[in-house]
């Protein structure tokens, strides 16, 4: 039974009997035999009757062996490992492939789509290849798909749908470097929307554009911003007042 088991909850098709027998009987498996595997429904088996090493195994093969079906399926795969602790390696793999190729997470079809959770982690990423301005705008679209009805267009919004949207997007504040944001993105992408900032950041941005010797202050709003930001800022500023 416990076989049977397996193969009913991992097999969609029928050639992946074989595959889950021989692991069952044998500890091995040939996964080039298996040309048409249902990668998830292996993991969630092998999950669910916990057989570590098999999940072991398949996370390993997918990152060496299937990069192509991966980043095609990324989002998906990052949702399933995030909830396993034995697939890490397969989440962390998950999360490069985000930070390096942004269009799968922050397409307009994709973005709402993305756990809260997941979006943060790859903010925090040094290696996340975009633009900060179109950081800025892709957190903002996520937190409007998070509020039901709500149109882009901020001019437009009432002061509840403000508050709902800032209620969402509060977490994402300290990751978005908004001084790395040039000043046409600054105008086109944050000016509409800087009702969503935290009052005091939002003057200490608004100053930082529209005064050259503007010394950013984040003390005065360290409440509000992590220490990553709060480094980030002391940084940009000694580097504008010529020290390395």
């Amino acid at each position: 039974m416990y076989h049977q088991q397996f193969v009913k909850e991992i097999c969609i098709h029928s050639n992946l009997n074989d595959y889950a027998y021989r692991f069952i009987y044998t500890g091995r498996i040939s996964y080039d035999s298996c040309k048409e595997i249902d990668w998830i429904s292996l993991l969630n088996g092998a999950k669910k009757l916990e057989l570590y090493d098999l999940l072991t195994e398949t996370q390993n093969y997918l990152i060496n062996e299937q990069k192509e079906w991966v980043q095609q399926n990324t989002i998906t795969i990052s949702n399933f490992a995030a909830s396993t602790v034995s697939l890490n390696k397969l989440l962390d793999y998950c999360n490069q492939v985000m930070a390096l190729h942004p269009d799968i997470i922050f397409g307009v079809d994709n973005i709402a789509t993305v756990p809260k959770e997941t979006l943060i982690t790859i903010l925090k990423r040094d290696d996340l290849d975009m633009e900060e301005g179109d950081i800025w705008i892709s957190v903002v679209h996520w937190a409007m798909k998070q509020v039901p009805g709500l149109v882009n267009d901020p001019y437009s919004w009432s002061s509840n749908d403000i508050h709902a949207i800032k209620g969402v997007i509060v977490d994402f504040m300290p990751h978005v470097r908004f001084l790395n944001i040039s000043q046409d993105d600054f105008n086109e992408k944050v000016i509409p929307y800087d009702e969503l900032l935290p009052t005091e950041l939002r003057h200490d941005v608004l100053y930082y554009y529209m005064k050259k010797d503007y010394e950013p202050k984040p003390q005065s709003y360290h409440q509000e911003l992590d220490k990553n930001m709060m480094i980030h800022l002391s940084l940009t500023t000694n580097k504008q007042n010529g020290f390395h």
